[in-house]
């Protein structure tokens, strides 16, 4: 939910740049899976879960990528605008949000003995 607000903070023409938009609908769909999620009271809703968390995972591949495409294509027509705190911001909770998720998918998945 934090990163959606951080987004809609940002100037109106960042938010409506197609891969700036492409992350916030990211960002939106991933929350409302998480959110709709049943509680988690047996192994089944669990896994269930854990597949919601794979998806997701997935679904946010190609988001650094879009990112730097959206950043590059607006500072073309707003060469002044300076998005470092955000990025910064981003990033951050990005990679500490993706290790928590990869971390949560390796310990549920069954290891070899």
């Amino acid at each position: 939910a934090r990163r959606i607000e951080d987004i809609l903070q940002l100037p109106h023409f960042v938010v409506s740049n197609p891969q700036m938009s492409s992350i916030l609908d990211s960002y939106v769909s991933t929350f409302e899976s998480i959110y709709e999620s049943s509680e988690i009271t047996n192994s089944e809703r669990e896994l269930s879960f854990l597949n919601t968390v794979r998806t997701e995972l997935v679904k946010h591949n190609p988001g650094t990528r879009l990112i730097a495409e959206g950043y590059r294509e607006v500072r073309k027509t707003y060469p002044a605008l300076q998005l470092d705190t955000f990025l910064h911001d981003h990033f951050t909770m990005r990679i500490a949000t993706r290790i928590l998720m990869d971390n949560y998918i390796v310990m549920r998945d069954p290891q070899p003995l």
